[in-house]
Parts: C-alpha cells; structure tokens; sequence
C-alpha cells in the first residue's frame, strides 16, 4: 500500500521485530528511524499466516516471518511458476534465446522468476516486458533479488526493477532491509544461497540456460533436486562442455513417482510439455 505510512501498514511490528533482530542494542525508536529514512515508500510486505504469504515458505526453515516485496504479488500464487537461471558470462546468443524464450512464456501466462544479477536474469525479465508491450493479457516475471530496497543494486538493475514493478510484475527482496545495507562479501554470498533456496522453493520447476561448473547455478540445481523439482536443461547446454551437465545427466535423478527429475528441451512447446508432466506430482 504505497503512500501510506509504514506505521499504519499492517503487521508493522513484525517487520520492525524482524528488522530489530539484527540490531539487538538498538531502540525500537532508532529502528524505525531506519526504516523510515532508508525505505522507498513502494516497499510492502505480507506476514506469515496472512493472504498472499506464499504457503511454500512453510517447509523453508527460517523462512522469513514477514516477506518484503513491491508490485504484484498474486503472481506467486499463479499455477504454473518457472524459475529461469544461467550463471554469468552467457554467450550473447544464449542471453538472446533467453529473451525470446521468457517473452513468448510470458505471453503464454507462465509466471517467470529470476534473479536479478546475470545477463540470463536481466534477459528474462525484458523478454517478460516486451511481451507485455504487445498484450495486457500476460502474466509478468518475479525477480527475487539479494539487494534491500533501499540499497544501490548492480548497474542498471534498478531502473529494470522500477519498470517492471510499473508494468505488473513482481519484485521480492530476501536480504534485510537495514542490515542489508552494510552486509559484508561472506554475508552477500549467504543471502545469494538463501535466495536460491526460497526461487526453488517458490517455483513449479527450473529452466537452466547456461552453466558455469560450480558456481551459483550449480548449487541451485542442487537445492532443486533436494526438492524435487524438475530442471530444464536448454538443449545448447550439452554443447557447452560442462561437467556438471554431463554428471547431472549421467546419474538423472528421479523424483517419488519415478520420474527422471533432468529434461533436455528445445524449444517452448517442450518446455510446457515438460512442465505439464509434472502438473499431478504431489508438490504442484
């Protein structure tokens, strides 16, 4: 509820209380102040156990009791959610596939998340914009980002965030909004797990566009194994050389059901194909 004091909001004590553990000698008072100074007044939460918290985040230890957000948050409540992810230093061709693929998904009302940090990420969310300057009738990406609100985000991200908060979709910040501001490198990288850990979480299944060996696409892969959920492997990664594809594939894992939890596909058709398959699994 923009334009509208943070005192006033509901559940303005449990995001202060969630803020104020950071900060275990300072005063209620200083942690408003904060709050008050730092904040954009677009900055919304939802609290657990109210409309609109996302039911998943229950099985998600230390969860956050009060998820922050700006935009349209009903799109984490859309049937269908796929998470997309590619590591850094994607080939430009594969940044461009990205867009193509997250603008005609987009249109076709599956609910895209990312993050907000690789060229794949920044490609998925103009691919989700340019498929809504051509129709109403989408459902825009989420981007799960590791910066808070009021903090400087990487070059460009920011404006990105603002447009596409302003179009109907989707932006939720898993870092602390004050302590957040000050987070060292080994805290950032903390919060970077944590934030694969809730996309997954959130997510029907993931789509991986290109893979650094052993970087952050690695490991949320591995968190959406542990989860069960389906990864989509663009097909152009087999060409790409990487180990962890070649294991990943070598020793496809299967979900309760029996079904292999790795699918190679090629095009969007496929991708609903694979998605759909997994529509009657427990988790969907």
């Amino acid at each position: 509820m923009p334009n509208t004091p943070f005192s006033v909001r509901p559940d303005y004590d449990r995001f202060v209380a969630q803020e104020a553990q950071y900060f275990p000698s300072a005063s209620r008072a200083a942690v408003e102040r904060l709050i008050d100074s730092s904040l954009p007044e677009e900055t919304q939460w939802v609290a657990r156990d109210r409309d609109g918290y996302p039911d998943e985040l229950n099985i998600v230890p230390l969860s956050p009791d009060v998820l922050v957000y700006e935009g349209n948050l009903p799109l984490l409540s859309r049937q269908v959610r796929l998470a997309v992810a590619g590591s850094r230093e994607a080939p430009p061709e594969r940044v461009q596939t990205t867009n193509e693929l997250a603008s005609a998904l987009t249109e076709d009302r599956v609910a895209l998340l990312s993050g907000m940090i690789s060229d794949i990420d920044e490609a998925v969310h103009l691919g989700s914009l340019a498929a809504r300057q051509s129709s109403e009738h989408v459902t825009l990406s989420t981007a799960m980002v590791t910066s808070p609100f009021g903090a400087p985000w990487p070059l460009g991200r920011h404006n990105l965030a603002r447009k596409l908060v302003r179009a109907g979709g989707l932006v939720v910040s898993l870092a602390p909004q004050l302590r957040g501001l000050s987070l060292s490198e080994s805290e950032r990288l903390a919060v970077v797990k944590y934030r694969q850990l809730i996309e997954v979480t959130l997510s029907s299944a993931i789509l991986i566009m290109y893979v650094n060996d052993g970087g952050f696409t690695t490991k949320l892969v591995q968190e959406a194994i542990t989860l069960e959920r389906p990864v989509l492997l663009w097909h152009e990664i087999l060409n790409d050389g990487s180990q962890d594809v070649q294991t990943w594939l070598s020793n496809n894992p299967k979900d309760r059901t029996g079904r292999e939890l790795f699918v190679v596909v090629h095009n969007v058709e496929e991708i609903h194909q694979a998605i759909s398959a997994w529509q009657n699994v427990w988790w969907l």
